[in-house]
């Protein structure tokens, strides 16, 4: 089975986007201003680019910031399988014991097999 998890910037990250791109904003308004003074089209067909992309990237911000779904927003999407084994760091010495407990209970390892497992779990570090 496979689960799905969302990863989508914090808002802190956000607001400095969006900081970020009024400030390109300004830039881009202003080189535009004086390259219409000069008449350079090849600037203006430029800075009306620039500003496209910014103003673009803008409202993925605003939209990301906005939203409290994460399924709705523009994040990334990660896939992982249930069925990968926890790295024994992860778990806990009372979560081990726990989980060999219930194998034993549902008769999926034998008494001899338990005491053992029981055994190198009581001499790991922990």
């Amino acid at each position: 089975m496979k689960n799905k998890a969302y990863i989508k910037p914090t808002k802190p990250a956000l607001v400095v986007g969006l900081i970020a791109m009024v400030g390109m904003l300004a830039f881009g308004i202003f080189f535009m201003s004086v390259l219409a003074e000069e008449g350079s089209g090849i600037g203006m067909g430029f800075m009306s680019i620039w500003i496209l992309f910014v103003l673009l990237i803008g409202g993925i911000f605003v939209y990301n910031l906005v939203t409290k779904n994460n399924h709705n927003s523009i994040a990334e999407e990660i896939s992982f399988t249930q069925d990968e084994p926890l790295k024994e760091e992860q778990t806990d010495f009372d979560s081990k014991l726990r989980k060999l407990e219930l194998l034993r209970k549902d008769h999926l390892i034998t008494e001899p097999e338990y005491r053992k497992k029981r055994e190198e779990i009581f001499n790991s570090k922990w």
